[in-house]
């Protein structure tokens, strides 16, 4: 009986790993080791750009990471990602502009690809673009280096392609920023590298007041990432603080809606909630970049602070939450 039973569990395990092991090679095969990536992403043959990434490589020149800050001044930045419906993106660009705000969007190659008008629209309106890697996959530290060069080369250059400079910024999916991401990322041409702990979808408020508790209570200098597009997964909920977790105001006069959930008209709406509320709070917003130069409470630089002993993988800040917990959500 045992035996059957270990012979059952070795096999479910030899199942798993290898159906991981193929998805992990579809990744590759489809958006790497493949030249036509996409149709359109198929035209960037920069065989001589990735040689000269790889030739580059040095273990001295790694990407240096931007992250949270801890400040006494009331800023905060905002960065939009999984950029999908461009309806939605034309909404939010409206928004951005009736509250003055300028923001960050990290798009993929192939979103911007397949979509470049939209592309050169964020860039028209004065924010700042980064590139999400080629097809915004996760754990990008499994890949091998010249994996990596490929995938930031082709997206640098679909970007640069089309608003005229390539992305000095760089933010990877759920992916352990360790020594070599880091050194393929700078000799790829993304001196920067982003890490945020704070996301939000089209799930994450019910109503202006939940938002409203969020903004009063999230800390200067964080990065709030709005998903535009998917759910949160587990490693966007770790790490909720306590007193940062959005609350509903009682006195407050709008409602929770008892509607069915639409996912484009509830991320625009969320993204409206936030700037109000931002705007009310009389709270300055920087673009990530921006960041890097902001002084912190103890009057030092973040990059000169922030190497985040890079030859470890980046760990996440027990001060520093994530927006909600699964509960939140359902």
């Amino acid at each position: 009986m045992k035996r059957n039973l270990i012979v059952k569990i070795v096999l479910a395990l030899a199942i798993l790993a290898s159906t991981s092991y193929f998805s992990y090679r579809n990744y590759v095969t489809r958006y790497i080791d493949k030249e036509n990536t996409s149709n359109i992403a198929s035209n960037y043959n920069l065989s001589e750009n990735i040689k000269y990434s790889l030739d580059s490589l040095s273990s001295e020149k790694k990407s240096q990471i931007i992250t949270n800050i801890k400040t006494s001044s009331n800023i905060l930045s905002l960065s939009f990602e999984d950029i999908d419906d461009r309806e939605n993106i034309e909404e939010i660009l409206k928004l951005l502009d009736e509250y003055d705000v300028k923001a960050t969007f990290f798009v993929s190659g192939i979103k911007a690809a397949e979509d470049p008008e939209i592309i050169g629209e964020i860039k028209k309106h004065g924010h700042e673009i980064g590139s999400q890697t080629l097809g915004n996959h996760k754990y990008m530290e499994n890949l091998s280096t010249e994996e990596l060069a490929t995938d930031f080369c082709k997206t640098n250059e679909i970007i640069g392609d089309i608003t005229g400079n390539k992305p000095e910024l760089l933010k990877c999916n759920s992916t352990i920023y360790n020594d070599k991401v880091l050194s393929t990322a700078y000799s790829s041409g993304n001196k920067y590298v982003v890490d945020s702990d704070h996301f939000i979808n089209y799930q994450s408020f019910k109503n202006y007041d939940q938002v409203d508790g969020y903004i009063k209570r999230i800390s200067n200098g964080t990065i709030i990432s709005i998903k535009l597009s998917g759910v949160l997964d587990d490693s966007e909920y770790d790490n909720v603080k306590k007193d940062e977790k959005p609350a509903i105001d009682k006195d407050a006069g709008t409602t929770e809606s008892n509607k069915e959930p639409n996912k484009e008209e509830d991320i625009v709406k969320t993204v409206e909630w936030i700037l109000k509320s931002l705007n009310i709070q009389k709270r300055e917003i920087v673009q990530v970049g921006n960041l890097k130069n902001i002084t912190t409470d103890n009057n030092t630089n973040l990059l000169n602070t922030k190497l985040l002993k890079q030859d470890n993988p980046i760990t996440k800040s027990n001060n520093e939450p994530n927006i909600l917990n699964k509960s939140n959500y359902f």
